[in-house]
């Protein structure tokens, strides 16, 4: 999937605080993570216990990518917007289908078209 933003891009380093914003709340998206735990002792079945339990381990994956992404741009990560704070602790949502629903489906599809437009608007390798 691709965007078309007119050949708009970020440059480095005018851009670098505004790119240390997002990566800041991918970051802690991240941290949703936290959340896993409660979901592998509510899980309706083995099968999803054990999606939740290897999702927590791509969280921590990406949290190393993200650091990367700092370590890249030269900055220390900041504090997480409010509302990314928000869902990441408060958000849980009631039942193991609310949960999923939310965080799975709706959140990951739209953070998928944000990494898709950043791909698309940063010229950097990694």
């Amino acid at each position: 999937m691709t965007h078309d933003f007119a050949g708009a891009r970020f440059e480095l380093p005018r851009d670098r605080e505004v790119l240390a914003w997002i990566f800041n709340q991918f970051l802690y998206g991240e941290v949703t993570g936290i959340q896993v735990g409660h979901w592998i002792q509510t899980a309706p079945n083995l099968a999803a216990a054990n999606f939740f339990a290897k999702q927590c381990l791509q969280e921590l994956q990406h949290i190393r990518t993200f650091r990367r992404c700092f370590e890249i741009l030269g900055v220390r990560p900041g504090p997480p917007h409010r509302v990314v704070r928000m869902l990441s602790s408060d958000f849980i949502g009631g039942t193991f289908e609310e949960h999923v629903a939310l965080e799975m489906a709706q959140g990951e599809g739209l953070v998928l078209q944000i990494f898709y437009a950043l791909i698309d608007t940063i010229d950097h390798p990694e």
